[in-house]
């Protein structure tokens, strides 16, 4: 992996390229309005939560969101990376991540981490479109979209779930009408996609201390983020549930409380108890 370093909670998104076309937007930690705790980050985490997350904690230098479409055309590359850029304010930008060593004689688990950084650094080589040459031609190639995800995801939910073939195919822009792609043309755009959006099938090179077996893993950045914000979540539902109850505060006037002196508050509740 590559070295990594805690995430800065204080740079705004603007000076994260790994953000690519939501670069432009800065950051806010996630938990610290009321609506925050309406998102349903429920596992796993489908298109719509993350663009309502998006939605929540994203904002321009005047403080203004970014429009549903504006999200929904952004590529799933960028938009998992600003979850795991949120994510990753809600400590010191490392995650942990537990893995299964795939060698029949030992599926010993394995916990390893990953930064922010690391995320980062892949993010950086994404290209919003990019040219493929197949068997002789030369095609015009762009990632897939959140817009894309949700209508492949309603597809499938209706049985009419599009192939594989089908899916690489729509994402070639100047494919002439009616043009069907071979195998070898398919892998190569496939290919042209994993290099050119990373973090899509973000992959790690890890060597199990038990049996010293090399393996390549293809760890969920979305649901490693996912995960973080929901355990966040959570936690503020049960401080909000102890305040609500011992003080008769409201949902909002408990979220304005900083962190710490909520967590004062909860133990002295629990002193008292």
């Amino acid at each position: 992996m590559l070295p990594g370093a805690p995430v800065d909670a204080t740079v705004p998104s603007g000076g994260r390229p790994a953000l690519g076309r939501l670069a432009a937007f800065d950051l806010r930690q996630f938990g610290t309005v009321t609506d925050d705790l309406g998102i349903d980050l429920g596992a796993p985490v489908g298109p719509a939560a993350v663009t309502d997350l998006l939605a929540a904690c994203l904002t321009d230098g005047h403080g203004v969101p970014p429009s549903r479409p504006e999200l929904w055309s952004a590529p799933v590359g960028d938009r998992t990376a600003a979850m795991v850029a949120i994510a990753a304010l809600e400590g010191d930008g490392t995650f942990a991540v537990v893995l299964r060593c795939p060698a029949p004689e030992c599926g010993e688990d394995l916990e390893i981490e990953v930064t922010w950084d690391e995320v980062s650094a892949v993010a950086q080589r994404a290209s919003d479109s990019f040219d493929v040459d197949a068997a002789g031609a030369r095609y015009q190639v762009r990632r897939p979209t959140g817009a894309d995800q949700e209508r492949w995801l309603a597809a499938a939910v209706a049985s009419r779930a599009p192939s594989g073939r089908d899916l690489l195919a729509e994402l070639v822009q100047d494919r002439p009408p009616g043009r069907a792609f071979s195998d070898d043309e398919l892998a190569s755009i496939e290919a042209a996609l994993d290099d050119h959006d990373p973090l899509v099938c973000f992959g790690l090179d890890v060597v199990c201390p038990a049996c010293g077996a090399a393996s390549r893993h293809e760890p969920s950045l979305l649901a490693m983020a996912a995960a973080v914000l929901r355990t966040h979540q959570r936690r503020l539902l049960r401080d909000v549930d102890a305040l609500a109850r011992a003080y008769g505060w409201s949902e909002a006037a408990i979220l304005a409380i900083p962190a710490w002196r909520r967590a004062a508050y909860r133990d002295l509740i629990w002193a008292g108890a």
